[in-house]
């Protein structure tokens, strides 16, 4: 049983839920189709070589996207505490700390 999943605050609930399926959240790299089966709470497409994989949320400045309500996404959202927003209507969007 992974104990660092059930105290992940972004999918603690849904790490939860996994371990009662008897799933295992997976870690970064790890192929998916769902956010709720990564650590971090980010199912991302591949584009450059098709599928999908776990990866980590966005941290402060990087590029982001808000989470979705689909399956996967082709950025991460931000870490907990950022919020993703542009700035600058040429620029893409980024994490910042409001």
């Amino acid at each position: 049983m992974d104990l660092k999943a059930l105290r992940h605050p972004a999918g603690g609930s849904a790490a939860r839920e996994l371990l009662t399926q008897g799933l295992s959240p997976q870690r970064n790299g790890a192929g998916c189709s769902h956010h709720l089966e990564c650590l971090s709470d980010c199912c991302l497409m591949d584009l450059d070589h098709g599928g999908t994989f776990c990866a980590p949320k966005a941290g402060r400045a990087m590029t982001c996207l808000p989470q979705t309500k689909g399956a996967t996404n082709i950025m991460c959202p931000c870490h907990m505490g950022l919020t993703c927003i542009s700035k600058d209507l040429a620029c893409p969007r980024r994490c910042h700390l409001l």
